[in-house]
């Protein structure tokens, strides 16, 4: 994970869980019930956040399993520890997706929520997956497919196209082929790719646009800076009058609230489970 996407999930703080609730729910409630958790399983959760998946499965395996979470924002994990119920079987730690530094074979499930896109290498996480799950242990990961966030996700990528600013995210978007891929690769068995399509909405724009900063994927927009190319520079006998910001060029996109002012759409959603 890049330094300026943990910052930007530090900076998040408690707005992350708030501003990414239309996104997450769905997601973690099918990664939930695709683990299949019971009593007495010790879990471990990859990009946990502030605990979206961890917390709810702590309930699930009671106090004799247990729930490892893992990121790299702490200000993240602050937050949930102090949501988590007291005791050892529930810990949050600062560590690398693709250097894990777990016992091999020590988990009965392994999940990662929405946290592929923001891995540097993701093979090598998805190897630690496998690693410490044991044998025949669910491993169970979500992912953005297309359409990205529904037409607004679309609108929002081609505006930054259009400005030559670079997409948030390397590999933001993933394929069913995509994703069976990285899982061959990682000595995943059993390997099913699950799609869906999720609605959600947000009540305005601004509101849109905070989820946006909150899931750090406003890193690229706030790093660059629109300028006329270099080249027209000594043609011009006044410097151009810069394009709009990138938020008011979406403000302004028709096409992106209702007429309530609404913003939201149906998004894609991969699910991919197999066995360690």
């Amino acid at each position: 994970m890049d330094d300026a996407v943990i910052t930007a999930f530090n900076d998040s703080g408690p707005r992350y869980a708030t501003a990414g609730a239309p996104l997450l729910c769905a997601p973690t409630a099918l990664a939930l019930d695709r683990l299949g958790l019971a009593p007495g399983r010790d879990v471990v959760d990859l990009a946990c956040g502030p605990g979206t998946i961890a917390l709810p499965a702590a309930g699930e395996v009671g106090a004799g399993g247990s729930v490892t979470g893992i990121d790299l924002a702490e200000r993240q994990l602050e937050i949930a520890r102090r949501d988590a119920p007291h005791g050892p079987s529930v810990r949050f730690q600062r560590r690398d997706a693709s250097a894990l530094g777990l016992p091999d074979r020590s988990a009965d499930a392994v999940a990662c929520g929405l946290g592929l896109a923001y891995f540097r290498e993701p093979v090598r996480a998805l190897r630690e997956a496998v690693r410490v799950a044991r044998p025949g242990a669910p491993v169970v990961w979500t992912a953005w497919g297309a359409p990205w966030l529904g037409l607004p996700g679309e609108r929002f990528r081609a505006v930054l196209t259009r400005n030559d600013v670079p997409p948030p995210l390397p590999a933001l978007v993933h394929t069913p082929e995509s994703l069976a891929r990285l899982a061959f690769r990682a000595g995943l068995e059993d390997v099913v790719i699950e799609e869906h399509e999720i609605d959600y909405a947000y009540p305005s724009f601004d509101a849109w646009w905070e989820m946006l900063r909150a899931f750090a994927l406003l890193v690229s927009v706030d790093a660059v800076k629109v300028e006329p190319p270099p080249e027209l520079s000594p043609l011009l006998d006044a410097p151009p009058d810069p394009p709009p910001p990138i938020r008011d060029q979406l403000r302004d996109d028709p096409a992106l609230a209702d007429a309530g002012g609404a913003v939201g759409g149906r998004m894609g959603l991969l699910l991919l489970r197999g066995t360690a």
